[in-house]
């Protein structure tokens, strides 16, 4: 009940904010458009769609039957909310948690800038996640009650996951190898089964677009060695930057510190294997392999700038202290990973478990994906967490939730910033590019508004009359030249920690003022 209480408040936090959500963002223009065709009666994916999402349509539809394809924010706010109970709940059932310590732990999950993110708007990553997690908890019932009602169950729900995200054939795999290790090879034969299964559902019965079956697995990447692994530690990296305290906390409690430090042979061998992996780890990996050469590395949601900077024309505007922040944060996450796993290899001899073989597959099945993309990160992180509290002996320590508590709120404020800051700038572009449409009587595609505006209003020709952009006409010559300054928007809100956070709309100049300009 108290859980409950604090998801609902969660929820009544955020949806004054998420209420006023009028825009399309990402891919999401495409979600709405596909469930809008749903509630006609069109049950067809868009071409441009790549994840299965036809559960999510159905679900779309139904909420939008009710209460208007508008409100879908809210719905992915609940499913948001909903995800969160499910995961504390979890770690209250089978990680012996209290409510405090799982809302702590929930909150540093739910908090995440990857979560926040996707829960503005209509993307697919929540309402998959609200299926794996439930996954997750019917196996781990499954595992300990050995009743098989809850192991069909567990394979019940996957398959509605598959039903939103191809990912969702991890589940069953990840099975399969965990009761192979645990010689159950009655449990393997069904997991198996289960998965073949799916894949000759998902192959020849699932409606798919063309470029769902154009891409497919790109397995030729596993012979891209660098990409391979720069791809897997990078993952590693921005794993252990979002559970920074839950490593920490490994050494802060008192019966395995105390294993690590009197053991004084491992102790050694501990800390040249730590120096030993730091050094050889970050030698060989090569982060303009996977995208951008700095940290956060992937493309294209957490970015240092915000959230989806490169939706907007432009080099977006920065927040104090940026450039110290991701150095500082980077080189925490290496440290942690190389401390880590040499932790693991050195004091943990049943490392093996259901949520280390799911991590592990996912990582395999990411390295087949044509474009890897940062907010696809966001699946690890409940299971990785698990993870790190399965190694853990359960009990309580003030340090460890002073750590937790802190880094919550870290993540907290740093998601409000961008969380805000994305609202606000997208709100301003889509309300403003839709007053010019309509008050200078011009098309829709002649505007350059946001990447998801111009998915929605295609401009083959690119003959954008109206531009919205990041530059100043002080440092983008282009503008400068050929286009009239029309309006200038500063974006405001509470405690706003960016530098210069504007927003210039700029009218393109005819052809002959332009040459006439650069004349003179």
């Amino acid at each position: 009940k108290i859980l409950f209480g604090i998801s609902i408040q969660f929820f009544l936090l955020a949806f004054p904010l998420i209420k006023t959500i009028d825009f399309m963002q990402n891919d999401d223009w495409v979600y709405y458009k596909t469930t809008a065709d749903f509630m006609k009666g069109v049950i067809q994916l868009d071409p441009y769609i790549g994840p299965t999402f036809y559960l999510q349509g159905f679900m779309g539809a139904l909420w939008a039957y009710f209460f208007t394809l508008e409100t879908l924010p809210i719905l992915t706010l609940i499913i948001t909310v909903l995800n969160f109970f499910i995961f504390a709940t979890i770690l209250i059932k089978f990680f012996k948690q209290s409510w405090l310590t799982a809302t702590i732990i929930g909150s540093i999950y739910l908090f995440n800038p990857l979560n926040v993110y996707t829960a503005i708007g209509y993307m697919t990553t929540q309402y998959f996640m609200f299926f794996l997690l439930l996954s997750i908890f019917t196996f781990l019932l499954f595992e300990k009650n050995q009743k098989y009602v809850y192991l069909f169950l567990t394979l019940f729900l996957s398959f509605l996951g598959l039903l939103i995200r191809q990912v969702s054939l991890a589940i069953p795999l990840s099975m399969a190898i965990y009761f192979t290790l645990k010689k159950d090879f009655k449990k393997t034969l069904l997991s198996i089964i289960s998965s073949i299964f799916f894949g000759v559902i998902y192959n020849f019965l699932i409606p798919l677009t063309p470029r769902i079956r154009e891409v497919g697995l790109q397995l030729h990447h596993f012979k891209e060695i660098k990409y391979t692994y720069s791809l897997i530690y990078g993952i590693l990296i921005i794993l252990a930057a979002f559970l920074l305290p839950f490593i920490i906390s490994v050494f802060l409690e008192k019966s395995q510190l105390k294993t690590v430090i009197t053991q004084k042979k491992k102790l050694c061998a501990f800390l040249i294997i730590s120096i030993f992996l730091f050094i050889t780890l970050n030698k060989l990996f090569m982060p303009k392999e996977i995208s951008w050469g700095e940290f956060p590395y992937f493309e294209n949601t957490f970015e240092r700038t915000g959230f989806y900077p490169r939706g907007v024309s432009g080099t977006k505007y920065h927040f104090m202290g940026s450039y110290d922040l991701y150095r500082f944060w980077d080189l925490a996450a290496k440290i942690g990973v190389a401390v880590l796993l040499s932790y693991i290899l050195l004091f943990q001899r049943k490392f093996l478990n259901f949520h280390f073989i799911f991590i592990v597959v996912y990582l395999l099945l990411m390295v087949t994906v044509e474009t890897f993309y940062d907010r696809y990160i966001l699946i690890l992180i409940p299971p990785a967490i698990m993870y790190l509290l399965s190694i853990q002996k359960i009990e309580f320590n003030l340090g460890q939730m002073i750590v937790k508590i802190l880094f919550g709120f870290f993540l907290m404020f740093l998601s409000y910033q961008f969380a805000m800051d994305f609202i606000l700038v997208n709100k301003y572009i889509w309300n403003k590019a839709k007053e010019i449409s309509k008050s200078k009587n011009i098309p829709e595609k002649r505007i350059l508004a946001t990447n998801a505006w111009k998915l929605n209003y295609i401009n083959d020709e690119r003959d954008y009359t109206y531009n919205f952009s990041y530059d100043s006409q002080v440092i983008n010559e282009t503008y400068r030249c050929c286009y009239y300054l029309v309006e200038v928007n500063e974006i405001n809100y509470p405690l706003n920690i960016f530098v210069n956070p504007k927003i210039y709309l700029y009218q393109a100049r005819s052809f002959s003022s332009t040459i006439e300009k650069q004349d003179n």
